[in-house]
């Protein structure tokens, strides 16, 4: 009876130590592969995330002003670094839109200076642009202005509607440049 009950109880433990291990990782697995509808991801991003980034080309760029104390102008592909832009979607982006600044333009432009100052001494990481692309790679996008992230690598890597809250940009590019010490 002893032998008996000892064989018992040995299956018991090789059964739970099984399920154990064994249901935690074919869980995970199902939640990874086929995760519920109603699941909620929080993200610590405050604008749209472009998966894969969007590469830009120089000929997008059409107005660059820099963040030092001569507020020169320089073409953004000689300089090397994260850049904020002011992305106009327009089919037709000419020399002759960027010689007509709008209000708004410049109130945006004032609203990146401030985000590059608050950066502190990261601040010369980061430059400002105006880009001009004819269409973003995210759905449900009206015919508006925006604002992005451009990564040293020339690339579009997130985008923010033009009415959102500065300080969610400022937090984006502060991880960006905690995390990448690319340009």
């Amino acid at each position: 009876m002893n032998e008996k009950s000892t064989s018992w109880s040995s299956w018991l433990t090789l059964v739970t130590l099984l399920t154990c291990g064994l249901v935690p990782m074919v869980a995970a697995f199902v939640l990874y592969f086929w995760p519920p509808e109603d699941l909620k991801l929080d993200t610590i991003h405050h604008g749209q995330l472009l998966s894969p980034p969007l590469p830009v080309s120089s000929s997008n760029f059409m107005h660059t002003a820099t963040n030092e104390p001569e507020q020169s102008t320089t073409n953004t592909t000689d300089k090397a670094g994260w850049q904020l832009v002011h992305i106009e979607l327009s089919a037709q982006c000419s020399a002759q839109q960027e010689a007509s600044h709008s209000k708004q333009t410049d109130l945006l432009n004032i609203k990146h200076q401030q985000i590059i100052s608050a950066l502190g001494r990261e601040a010369h990481r980061v430059s400002q642009a105006h880009l001009c692309l004819n269409q973003l790679p995210i759905q449900g996008l009206d015919n508006s202005n925006y604002q992005g992230i451009v990564n040293p690598n020339n690339q579009l890597i997130m985008v923010y509607h033009q009415d959102v809250n500065q300080r969610g940009i400022y937090q984006d590019l502060k991880r960006l440049l905690k995390y990448n010490k690319l340009g």
